[in-house]
């Protein structure tokens, strides 16, 4: 979703992107106390690590776009914006697949 802002509004991207961790963070919670504690990370543990990076790598991409915007370069952050679309979700269903399949 953070990706379909237009990034001359990053202020809402970025909370956007914020929420979306506090929202993961609190899924790890959630799920950390229905899980038997073991003593190496499960592939669930590996695709919510991954899932965080990417939501993390969200966040960084709509700083740079509305730093892009700040410095009179919109059409470029634009760009951007279209190719994370797709670009991110592939990376995130790709990181997961390795995991799964690893």
């Amino acid at each position: 979703m953070i990706f379909w802002v237009p990034p001359s509004r990053f202020e809402f991207q970025i909370g956007i992107g914020a929420t979306t961790m506090l929202t993961a963070m609190a899924f790890i919670f959630a799920i950390g106390s229905q899980l038997p504690p073991v003593g190496y990370l499960t592939k669930l543990d590996k695709m919510v690590i991954w899932s965080i990076v990417v939501i993390f790598l969200s966040i960084v991409e709509a700083l740079v776009a509305g730093r892009m915007v700040l410095n009179g370069r919109e059409p470029e952050a634009l760009r951007l914006d279209r190719v994370s679309r797709f670009s991110f979700p592939a990376f995130l269903i790709g990181g997961w697949t390795i995991i799964v399949h690893g």
